[in-house]
């Protein structure tokens, strides 16, 4: 059903999204983060990729790419006065930066 969604409706961003997530619920990591990734090209300013994105990176083991996730969408949301997602990007830098010591 999503996937239909996206062809009939492909400039919008939830729609991509909702897929991911359900790639990422079923622990389709390839196929989420291929998703978020096109998302953060395609749509840049929707802040809730940058969270999910980075999580994923996590769990896969791309720490690196998942603190610039992070650092990314923490400016995004600056620039877009989104306080709740900025303060939850910003303790998953945190925690991340913590857990490897920097």
């Amino acid at each position: 059903m999503l996937k239909k969604l996206i062809e009939d409706q492909p400039s919008e961003p939830f729609n991509r999204y909702a897929l991911a997530m359900e790639y990422k619920k079923t622990n389709n990591h390839k196929q989420a983060l291929d998703i978020f990734n096109q998302l953060t090209e395609e749509s840049p300013d929707y802040i809730a990729t940058y969270f999910h994105y980075g999580s994923i990176l996590e769990e896969v083991g791309q720490p690196q790419k998942a603190l610039e996730i992070y650092r990314l969408g923490i400016e995004k949301s600056k620039v877009q006065g989104e306080q709740h997602a900025m303060s939850e990007l910003k303790n998953a830098l945190l925690n991340l930066e913590l857990e490897l010591d920097l």
